[in-house]
């Protein structure tokens, strides 16, 4: 899957701190906040308020129509040949054409009385699965297993911490997921937790007690940003190994080609 960049991208401040920075060619002044790698030459881009398309590897961009779902926009991605964009608070859409017409998905994400949605912080897709979707929100995540037609919201294994209320208890942001071979990924407050039923029920799979904000997948290999001390790699089975070679210092962006 591809999301949020177009190449392996481990730091963006590491970039401008190094001599190989003057390899890289401006292509707009522009300042989006998510870079998303489509297919072949195609890249997108967004910032809160508007969304971009390129079809000649970032030469030139040219603005896209709304998906007809209200911002500020908090994620972009492209996943099944799909570009999605979350929001804030209006769940979800998605263009299989490039950004020429949009599907709003929502539907089992607005709360019935207040009509407005967590705010989603990212979206994969469920590996070996065409139509199955996790989306990583601030407290748990949302499911859908019909290319995001409904979805569902689903908490059962996710770490929790007190509520606003004597007595209760609330799930703990989710700020990133990531579809591999042996499943799909979700980084906590608490560590990394797994999912090998397409995001149904989840179990902690290492980095315990960590905060983790950043994961990204290809193969079986996930690779994990664990805040303030750097970055992880998981390999299908075993023990997380920490990389070395790269700072402990904030991760604004991780993915994988």
């Amino acid at each position: 899957m591809k999301t949020r960049a177009s190449a392996f991208l481990f730091l963006f401040a590491l970039l401008l701190s190094s001599p190989l920075l003057a390899a890289w060619t401006s292509v707009s002044s522009a300042k989006p906040l998510w870079l998303a790698g489509g297919s072949g030459s195609s890249l997108f881009a967004a910032e809160t308020g508007a969304l971009y398309a390129s079809a000649d590897s970032g030469k030139t961009w040219q603005a896209l129509a709304g998906p007809g779902i209200s911002g500020p926009y908090s994620v972009l991605s492209f996943t099944n040949n799909q570009v999605w964009v979350g929001t804030q608070a209006q769940g979800a859409a998605y263009s299989g054409n490039s950004g020429g017409s949009w599907t709003t998905s929502n539907s089992g994400m607005l709360n019935p009385l207040t009509k407005v949605a967590q705010m989603i912080n990212a979206i994969s897709t469920v590996p070996a699965s065409a139509t199955q979707l996790v989306a990583a929100m601030n407290s748990g995540v949302y499911i859908s297993a019909d290319g995001g037609g409904t979805w569902k919201t689903s908490l059962q294994g996710l770490p929790s911490i007190a509520g606003p209320l004597p007595g209760t208890q609330v799930t703990t942001p989710v700020y990133d997921v990531a579809g591999a071979a042996g499943g799909v990924f979700a980084a906590t407050d608490t560590g990394v937790y797994r999912s090998n039923d397409g995001g149904a029920t989840w179990a902690v799979q290492g980095l315990s007690g960590s905060k983790v904000s950043r994961l990204s997948a290809s193969g079986s290999d996930v690779y994990a940003v664990v805040d303030g001390v750097g970055l992880y790699k998981y390999s299908g089975s075993g023990s997380w190994v920490q990389l070395t070679g790269i700072p402990a210092v904030p991760f604004t962006v991780l993915a994988h080609p």
